[in-house]
């Protein structure tokens, strides 16, 4: 088995990927529980010879080498090169591993395809790659809870709200419905927007949708064409693994 970990300041994300490549099993925890899961499976019956982690919170390394030291152990980082995809991008050193992570994948799942990766999260990024396999960038925006927290933060009255699953209105009556009906439809505008600036440059892009949200945003969008991947950093993770000795 081969065990990825998609660490972030709150939640990890974890999968058990088998020998054919597909998920075993997958779940999710608070970051705080990450040391006690790990004791967890080590003191399994699971057989685990690889693993390989993304982290935007604290670096697991020592832990991990800790609990595992006789596996193999991968840190994901923009500093990886992938056989597969050459990059543009004038600042990787301050790209975050995760939108170079989903570059990869699509380098592997699309790879004669133009691509757009958004991905929903605590923030919204898009990025693209060509067909030519070249990531050359994309946008960075809020993420759906980040613009209610804002709201909520820099103004006196605004109350915090959390996203609704209900129909919304076009216009809100009341500050509630008001909030979520600006929240909610400002951000499926700025999507479709961007989503139609790269039509018109990439007629055939394929658009993948991703992150904590993206169940939620690709209902509110009502896309057909759109191609929701929940999984997938963590396959990335893993594919880095079968492409990377280490």
């Amino acid at each position: 088995m081969v065990l990825v970990l998609d660490i972030g300041n709150t939640n990890v994300k974890f999968a058990l990927f088998n020998s054919s490549g597909k998920i075993a099993s997958q779940s999710v925890c608070l970051f705080t529980e990450l040391e006690d899961f790990l004791i967890s499976l080590k003191h399994s019956d699971i057989s685990i010879n690889k693993i390989s982690y993304l982290s935007v919170a604290l670096d697991p390394t020592s832990l991990l080498e800790e609990l595992f030291p006789k596996l193999l152990i991968y840190k994901a980082t923009t500093r990886l090169k992938f056989p597969f995809l050459k990059t543009s991008y004038k600042t990787m050193t301050t790209l975050g591993v995760d939108r170079w992570l989903s570059m990869i994948w699509t380098s592997i799942v699309f790879g004669k395809y133009n691509c757009l990766v958004i991905d929903a999260g605590s923030c919204i990024t898009y990025d693209v790659k060509t067909k030519d396999q070249v990531y050359i960038g994309g946008n960075i925006s809020l993420g759906l809870a980040m613009r209610y927290k804002a709201l909520s933060t820099f103004t006196e009255k605004l109350p915090l709200l959390k996203h609704s699953n209900s129909v919304l209105p076009l216009i809100g009556d009341a500050t509630d419905s008001s909030i979520h009906t600006g929240n909610i439809r400002g951000l499926i505008h700025e999507i479709n927007g961007f989503i139609n600036n790269y039509q018109q440059i990439y007629p055939d892009i394929k658009i993948i949708l991703t992150g904590g949200d993206a169940q939620f945003i690709a209902k509110q969008l009502k896309k057909s064409s759109i191609f929701v991947k929940s999984n997938l950093i963590l396959e990335a993770l893993y594919f880095i693994t079968q492409f990377n000795s280490i």
